[in-house]
């Protein structure tokens, strides 16, 4: 056998090996937790600079249609097992994944969860740049540029310009300025000094994080549960790791369950909560409690 043959044929074995481990590649807690992260910034920054001029925006929310999971869960029983629409079902797990993880986050940042880094509080990182942000575009005083100073180093006559060095509010950071001068203004801040005002500053907006953009509107509740996010975690990792479309309907079936036994839990993952999880209970009922 040539060389050039046995090399040929060793780079073959290479190319499928790679691409073997890139197939049989799973996903696991990292990757989870690197879209945690991903989400959990983007969740601040939607707070910060797309809220509504008094910042009592909620927080967008999105949950699985009924009809599109009551026809998968039709589909799946009367056709023994098979998947008719496997987009559907990918809508209906993205939703769920979506859904999920935004629990995940919002518990974490009121505190109700050990692993979340981004507890909204006084020591959050983006809460205390944006109000530093804001304090030093407000206590600095306006300068002229045309102004000019006089040079005694060199026995007087004029230097140059003096530089204008106000800190620059983007567009961005209109909005979230506009209100904490609404904030500073209404609170008489400008008699306090910078830590005292920054306190106050903060705490609004956790205030505001808690009342409005952490709560579900429709039952004033914040997006926080005790119960349920572990076993929902461990079973959504299970659930992107299986390609099988029919095997997948089974572990869909074990995340509805646990949610069932929260309405809460089944209100935000699923349209209509936990009356919808009894009525599509009988087109295959629904798992046995078990415990995770």
């Amino acid at each position: 056998m040539k060389i050039r043959e046995i090399f040929d044929i060793k780079l073959f074995d290479i190319i499928k090996e790679e691409i073997d481990n890139i197939i049989q590649e799973e996903y696991n807690d990292e990757d989870y937790y690197y879209s945690y992260e991903e989400l959990a910034t983007k969740i601040m920054q939607d707070f910060l600079y797309n809220n509504n001029k008094d910042f009592t925006k909620n927080i967008y929310w999105s949950v699985v249609p009924f009809q599109l999971l009551k026809s998968t869960w039709e589909d799946w029983v009367k056709l023994n097992g098979m998947i008719r629409y496997p987009k559907n079902l990918e809508k209906i797990e993205n939703l769920l994944y979506r859904g999920i993880m935004r629990l995940d986050v919002i518990n974490s940042m009121c505190g109700h969860s050990e692993s979340g880094e981004h507890y909204m509080d006084e020591k959050n990182e983006y809460l205390n740049e944006v109000v530093d942000n804001y304090l030093l575009w407000k206590t600095q005083k306006p300068i002229d540029v045309n102004q000019l100073q006089i040079d005694y180093t060199k026995g007087g006559g004029y230097g140059n310009p003096t530089p204008n060095t106000n800190y620059y509010v983007s567009q961005k950071e209109q909005n979230l300025f506009n209100f904490l001068n609404w904030v500073y203004n209404e609170n008489d801040l400008q008699d306090y000094s910078l830590e005292i005002a920054k306190e106050n500053l903060i705490k609004t907006l956790l205030d505001r994080f808690y009342d409005y953009y952490s709560v579900d509107p429709k039952i004033g509740q914040n997006y926080v549960s005790d119960y349920g996010l572990q076993p929902l975690k461990k079973l959504l990792i299970e659930l992107m790791n299986e390609q099988n479309p029919s095997r997948k309907i089974p572990i869909l079936d074990k995340i509805l369950n646990v949610a069932h036994q929260r309405s809460d839990l089944a209100g935000w993952l699923v349209q209509g909560g936990s009356n919808s999880l009894y009525e599509l209970s009988g087109f295959g009922e629904l798992s046995p409690e078990e415990s995770y």
